[in-house]
């Protein structure tokens, strides 16, 4: 019932087609990036000019030193912008350590075409979340953003990076139509909040009509040799609805409101 009203609410459907979507759960325990063996998916390649190593149930990016670029993307391909189905990502991390001063720091999660073989994923084609993007040659400051395909959606500061350890970034994506896609972003387990707030935790944008295979990607990046690290959890990619707020927040699902922070904690045989 919830569901059928912030449809309404938000002058699109939610009916689900039937189309088959991916189911990718990876929790990074195996030993190796490569592999997947107790989740679900094959794996993640590596076209970075570094690699992350896999240990202790994280995968460690911090060898994106020197400018190297830490990039993962899924073996399995999937197509978060189907009309009418859902894909919903989460990425869990463990603790998220920002390089101090103003050397290049930056971490993007998100989709990508498969066949872009570029060993960069920053803001362009597909959709994703800056966690944190600093350039140390344009804009010293150390902002965040959710992106599609060139357009900033949201952008933001974080009130205290240093409180961003264990932070859950879930986001849910859907056509609505060939030329419009709604998309639905929450932060959750922090206690840093934004400043200087401009855009919509959720709202339409246009798709790529370039492919329907995207992956899965990650983009690590930073300047020096003792930068800042971040370790990933786990990635869990299933064709699910987003959460459903409470009445209260239904304004927020709309785009008419941005701050609307939701704590859960993550447990992982969920």
């Amino acid at each position: 019932m919830k569901i059928l009203t912030i449809a309404a609410l938000c002058g699109f459907s939610l009916v689900s087609t039937g189309l088959a979507q991916t189911t990718i759960i990876d929790n990074f325990d195996d030993g190796s990036i490569s592999t997947n063996t107790h989740g679900t998916g094959s794996g993640f390649s590596l076209p970075g000019t570094a690699a992350p190593s896999e240990s202790g149930g994280f995968a460690n990016f911090n060898t994106g030193n020197d400018g190297n670029t830490v990039v993962i993307q899924s073996n399995d391909t999937l197509n978060p912008f189907q009309v009418g189905q859902w894909t919903t990502t989460q990425f869990t991390f463990g603790s998220i350590n920002i390089e101090s001063g103003n050397s290049l720091d930056r971490f993007v999660i998100g989709y990508r075409p498969n066949y872009d073989g570029d060993n960069h994923f920053l803001p362009g084609a597909g959709f994703g979340v800056s966690v944190f993007y600093r350039d140390h040659m344009t804009n010293p400051a150390t902002t965040a953003s959710i992106w599609a395909n060139g357009q900033t959606l949201a952008s933001w500061n974080w009130s205290d990076t240093s409180a961003l350890s264990g932070l859950v970034v879930t986001f849910s994506t859907m056509a609505i139509d060939a030329t419009t896609a709604s998309y639905v972003v929450q932060f959750s387990n922090t206690s840093a909040t934004f400043t200087d707030f401009t855009g919509g935790l959720s709202g339409t944008f246009t798709p790529s009509n370039a492919t329907t295979d995207w992956t899965i990607a990650v983009h690590d990046q930073y300047f020096t040799s003792g930068g800042g690290t971040v370790l990933l959890d786990s990635i869990r990619s299933t064709p699910t609805s987003p959460a459903v707020p409470e009445p209260a927040t239904y304004a927020e699902l709309c785009g008419v409101s941005a701050l609307g922070f939701v704590f859960i904690r993550r447990r992982r045989g969920q």
